[in-house]
């Protein structure tokens, strides 16, 4: 699955995984900011690469964008809007 998560600070990552709890606590021991996972997609590793590429233009390092990439990039498009899943109790 691809994953879409914020940082509480402007950034929001994209990546894939197979497990997103195993991996959100994987990347919480890297930042002293309480990662919220947004939204997630069905795909796989290519998939994520090109999500990442069609997003270039909110880059900012690694796998991490600025966080309007989500409203003013990808739920803009159909197939994203579609297939983005926001994910339940996300700021619990």
């Amino acid at each position: 699955m691809i994953y879409f998560v914020s940082d509480g600070n402007g950034s929001i990552k994209i990546g894939y995984t197979e497990n997103l709890k195993k991996r959100l606590i994987e990347l919480q021991i890297s930042t002293p900011n309480k990662l919220t996972p947004l939204y997630t997609m069905d795909g796989d590793i290519t998939m994520e690469h090109h999500v990442q590429s069609i997003c270039s233009r909110y880059f900012i390092q690694g796998e991490w964008f600025r966080e309007e990439v989500i409203e003013k990039h990808l739920l803009k498009h159909p197939f994203y809007l579609e297939n983005m899943h926001l994910v339940e109790n996300q700021r619990s």
